[in-house]
């Protein structure tokens, strides 16, 4: 399925391409890529996620809320702030209730911003505000990740 859009796309123009293999990354990591690793934990998490999806939408959205009337910069800063809090608070919540899946998510999770940031142009890099910079830094999430856990 994925081969045949990606050949289809291939016929778009470049802005297109890009989008078209942004949207098929999250369903290639998470269902091509790391079906394996995170198949025995799957149970777990499943009971897990209604849990973390409260306790993080509680803590990162509302906290983090962006207004309509907030500048383009804030806007993107607010969002790349909320992005970085649900992706920690997810992990962090996941790995509370599974401590066993804790090295699946991690790689599940390095390897998505690791794979986002190699689509990003450096320019592009460059001129995002640094709170989006973080999210596309595998160190940086990495750190934040682990902050508190006991490894």
């Amino acid at each position: 399925m994925l081969e045949t859009g990606a050949f289809c796309a291939r016929k778009c123009e470049k802005e297109d391409m890009e989008k078209f293999h942004q949207y098929t990354t999250f369903y290639r990591i998470h269902c091509v890529d790391y079906e394996e690793d995170l198949e025995p934990h799957l149970p777990c998490l499943r009971k897990a996620a209604k849990d973390a999806d409260s306790v993080c939408k509680d803590k990162c959205h509302n906290k983090y809320k962006i207004e309509k009337k907030d500048e383009k910069e804030k806007q993107e800063k607010k969002g790349c702030l909320t992005l970085e809090c649900s992706t920690v608070c997810y992990f962090q919540e996941f790995i509370e209730e599974c401590p066993e899946a804790k090295d699946a998510l991690l790689k599940l999770n390095v390897g998505q911003i690791h794979t986002i940031a190699l689509t990003i142009h450096p320019i592009s890099f460059e001129r995002m505000t640094q709170e989006c910079r973080n999210v596309h830094d595998t160190d940086h999430m990495k750190k934040r990740m682990l902050e508190g856990l006991d490894n």
